[in-house]
């Protein structure tokens, strides 16, 4: 019987597989790859994190091919979780074009796994698959994958399902008195990944965790406050893990010109949506235009969605859990409407969030979860019913769910990457995350094919074993005055060595060129050796400290909860 379950799970699982393939199957019939608002930059920015880890960089924050070759602190501010996860995949045949098909159709097999595992603990194997494949339907998904190309937030959304299941198998482990230590390290896991994949989704659905997770913990009046106590430590945890990247954007935003982020064109309250674009059956693949321009995108959480969504609240209205999903999804919509303008307007941390729109990615998870009040559907033959309305679903969505084409990822990414060597252009933001020391005097020209590294005339260069734009290593033969030139921006982290020793901050910042370069002033008719690299931001080895501590308390009470359980027992 139990070998009968299992199997009958399989089939499920190969489905929602299968359907998350079927998603991608238009680009892998054509074996092109479509054109997005992010396109060609992300996948030369998944080139260039690739590079840097071969090169043995660790953690890539500096990136000294971007902003015309002089060096650019990417990943100092963008989260590089997403990177990683792609970096075991760019070594297959093919890349990039084969590793962007496996990741986008293992991403939407995630999500819809997530559904279908947090659906199958309140339903049967019917209405949690069912409710897998709903949401896989969900247009924001779309939107994500083929127009804006924004792949960061699209795992980040479907990676939401399992924090919530975590948290329940937590709930149920503590409520039936087992070792429930396991899905509280598997959830602050999940929750430090989130963050480092895209730290807004995870402060949204980390918002929403009140709504959804004490209804729960309520249903029931055992171990209450151990669940409370237990949910609110694993997140912290959790936080405390991703804090290497979340706590050095931070800390380091004083240095760039970080502000054009939040004003202007992205400023929050300039994208906020007409109630109607919720409903709207447009497609298109243009951006999100400021007040009341017309949006060349669509923002809609499709009609039949919010059709079942409502039905299965209103039959599910006895449930608890599903009653406050329903406000959550109210409140979420409320969010993205001209109504909540002054909370955009007047709350700072809401500032960072650019586009309210990017509640979708929560919508998507919200509404397809209360499908699972259609369990309390009283009709007879309720499965035929729903099977006609995915039909009528997929009629819908038809000629709306559109992609397009435009170039050979493997030549196009090669011919790009070298255009950003040559060129300022580095995101759509052009300022945003260049060091405010670049912009005194702005550079003119590209680096192109010059050196990393200059000398003054009459000195000589010749490079050492090792040298690459990561580490630059170079012996220098001065001959009377001697200055030399690393041609790229100065920003607060970089490691110097002349001959083995360190040059000091204070000593690297007093020899700035006006343009923000790095110059070194070394001791005449001397050979010296230089090494410069860019190290991490200051203080990291106490950030990491922090995180290395907090882990080993949290494994050390893992184990004593262990030895406790066992000895209990």
């Amino acid at each position: 019987m139990k070998n009968n379950k299992n199997s009958f799970q399989l089939v499920n699982y190969l489905i929602i597989l299968f359907v998350s393939f079927l998603i991608l199957s238009p680009s892998l019939v054509t074996g092109k790859w479509f054109t997005t608002h992010d396109g060609w930059t992300k996948i030369c920015h998944i080139d260039e994190f690739r590079e840097a880890l071969l090169h043995g960089v660790f953690y890539p924050r500096w990136l000294p091919d971007l902003y015309g070759g002089y060096g650019y602190p990417f990943f100092v501010f963008y989260p590089p979780g997403f990177f990683y996860l792609v970096f075991p995949f760019t070594f297959l045949p093919g890349y990039p074009l084969s590793t962007l098909y496996l990741v986008m159709i293992l991403i939407l097999f995630l999500g819809g796994l997530g559904i279908y595992k947090i659906s199958r603990i309140f339903s049967d194997d019917f209405l949690a698959l069912y409710s897998s494949v709903w949401f896989l339907l969900t247009p924001y998904l779309y939107v994500e994958i083929f127009v804006r190309g924004d792949w960061n937030e699209l795992m980040a959304i479907t990676l939401c399902p399992w924090l919530l299941y975590f948290i329940i198998r937590l709930k149920n482990s503590i409520q039936s008195q087992q070792v429930f230590l396991l899905p509280l390290f598997v959830h602050a896991g999940l929750v430090s990944l989130v963050i480092l994949i895209h730290p807004l989704i995870a402060i949204m659905f980390l918002a929403i965790y009140p709504f959804i997770v004490f209804p729960l913990i309520f249903e029931n009046n055992r171990n209450r406050k151990e669940i409370i106590f237990r949910i609110i430590i694993s997140t912290l945890l959790g936080i405390i893990l991703s804090s290497p990247y979340w706590l050095t954007a931070l800390q380091m935003k004083e240095f760039v010109n970080y502000e054009v982020w939040h004003s202007g064109y992205f400023a929050a309250e300039k994208h906020l949506l007409r109630f109607g674009q919720l409903f709207s059956r447009f497609w298109g693949f243009g951006g999100s235009l400021p007040d009341n321009a017309p949006d060349g995108m669509s923002f809609q959480l499709g009609f039949p969605h919010f059709m079942l969504a409502t039905l299965g609240a209103f039959v599910g209205r006895k449930n608890r859990f599903i009653v406050f999903l329903y406000i959550v999804y109210w409140l979420s919509i409320f969010l993205m409407t001209p109504l909540s303008k002054f909370i955009w307007q007047s709350l700072p941390i809401f500032k960072d969030f650019q586009f309210p729109w990017r509640i979708l990615g929560i919508t998507a998870i919200v509404q397809t979860l209360c499908l699972l009040g259609l369990k309390h559907l009283p009709l007879k033959h309720k499965k035929i019913l729903l099977m006609i309305i995915l039909g009528i679903s997929l009629w819908w969505y038809h000629d709306q769910l559109q992609v397009q084409y435009a170039f050979d990822v493997i030549k196009d990414v090669k011919n790009n990457r070298q255009n950003m060597t040559q060129s300022f252009f580095v995101h759509w933001q052009p300022d945003g995350f260049i060091p405010k020391i670049a912009l005194r005097h702005p550079l003119q020209e590209p680096r192109r094919n010059i050196p990393l590294l200059l000398a003054q005339a009459p000195s000589f260069l010749s490079e050492l074993q090792g040298n690459s734009q990561f580490r630059i290593k170079y012996l220098v033969h001065c001959q009377d005055s001697c200055k030399v030139l690393i041609n790229q921006i100065y920003f607060p982290g970089w490691k110097i060595f002349t001959d083995g020793k360190t040059v000091s901050r204070k000593e690297m910042e007093s020899h700035l060129m006006m343009d923000g370069r790095i110059q070194l002033v070394l001791t005449p008719n001397q050979s010296h050796t230089i090494e410069a690299y860019y190290g991490g931001p200051p203080n990291k080895l106490f950030r990491n400290m922090v995180v290395g501590i907090s882990l080993l308390g949290f494994i050390l009470v893992y184990l004593f909860e262990k030895r406790h359980k066992i000895n209990k027992t």
